[in-house]
């Protein structure tokens, strides 16, 4: 018997399955003529992209990603979708290889 076992960032089939069944609604609502920009499951070496904001499916946490004209669509952790939600929707962000979410850099005071 094969289970689920968290690889690095703690990706499962479940959460990768969460993150298609997302994609694939939103991408039914956009080709059926409603203002939705086109969802994609994230990629790495996309550098500094936008937080849109956080989605819980079948009890996977995704994070959406603002890149361009794109969303991109990443499953998280538990422990990073609670830390993510204290940013602002549009602040800049940055995802490191494991797939963990960082703040980018802004101004100091």
């Amino acid at each position: 018997m094969r289970r689920d076992v968290p690889r690095a960032g703690g990706l499962t089939h479940a959460s990768l399955n969460a993150a298609d069944k997302y994609i694939a609604e939103r991408e039914e609502k956009r080709l059926k003529g409603l203002e939705i920009p086109k969802h994609v499951r994230y990629s790495e070496g996309k550098g500094e992209v936008q937080y849109a904001g956080t989605r819980l499916i079948e009890g996977q946490s995704l994070a959406l990603l603002r890149h361009g004209d794109e969303v991109l669509v990443l499953p998280i952790d538990a422990a990073t979708a609670q830390r993510i939600k204290r940013l602002a929707v549009g602040e800049p962000v940055t995802v490191i290889a494991q797939g963990s979410i960082r703040k980018s850099k802004g101004r100091s005071r």
